[in-house]
């Protein structure tokens, strides 16, 4: 908050905004190019003013002699564009790991239909011989028995499977859900991105009229 801040942009309207803000967060020695560079340009044209071609990297230099420090808001829009690629990027990967995902779990309500079947004929087949098990030998009646153990196992695994397996899709849901809001989010930038463009350049064109 104690540092110099030096701003400069096309024609001076995102420096007047960009400076309250500083100034709104404590930043007391904010300055600006007023007018942006056309202003200056038109300045310098009318006062016949000596042109210097320094380079940025000059400009830079001469600014930290002065303990001020260069904030360029002429570029800030790419920036702004670059970090929504970054953020569709991830949320691509996110989107590629949440198909795969769901193909898992297609996998798994597969295999537990699959289970539902086999289980459904084990039991049956248990029925049928229940109906008879006074009739059955001893060994074949503890094989019953051996069988109903067996049933109860595998339907008491294929609940805690269907358990799970929902409550998994469930996150799955909610990611989903996220991931399309994200979506909205950055489709919004990215339409409010292009509209400043063109603002921007709508400007430029009426100021440049201005001062020919």
């Amino acid at each position: 908050e104690s540092k110099n801040l030096v701003m400069y942009c096309t024609g001076g309207i995102r420096c007047e905004k960009a400076s309250a803000y500083f100034k709104h967060k404590g930043f007391k020695n904010v300055y600006q190019l007023e007018g942006g560079i056309i202003e200056y340009v038109r300045q310098t044209k009318e006062q016949n003013l000596e042109e210097k071609e320094e380079s940025l990297e000059e400009f830079q230099n001469v600014l930290e002699t002065k303990n001020l420090e260069l904030i360029s808001l002429t570029s800030s829009l790419d920036t702004e564009k670059e970090k929504i690629n970054l953020k569709r990027q991830a949320l691509s990967s996110e989107k590629s790991k949440l198909s795969a995902n769901y193909d898992e779990l297609d996998k798994e309500k597969e295999w537990i239909i699959l289970e539902k079947k086999s289980v459904e004929s084990l039991e049956s087949e248990i029925k049928k011989e229940t109906a008879n098990f006074y009739t059955l030998k001893k060994a074949e009646q503890t094989q019953l028995l051996a069988k109903r153990t067996i049933l109860r196992e595998r339907n008491a695994e294929l609940y805690k499977v269907e358990e799970t397996m929902n409550l998994r899709q469930a996150k799955l849901e909610d990611q989903r859900f996220l991931i399309s809001k994200q979506e909205e989010i950055i489709e919004k930038k990215e339409k409010n991105l292009e509209n400043t463009k063109t603002y921007i350049e709508t400007l430029k064109k009426d100021l440049e009229k201005k001062y020919d």
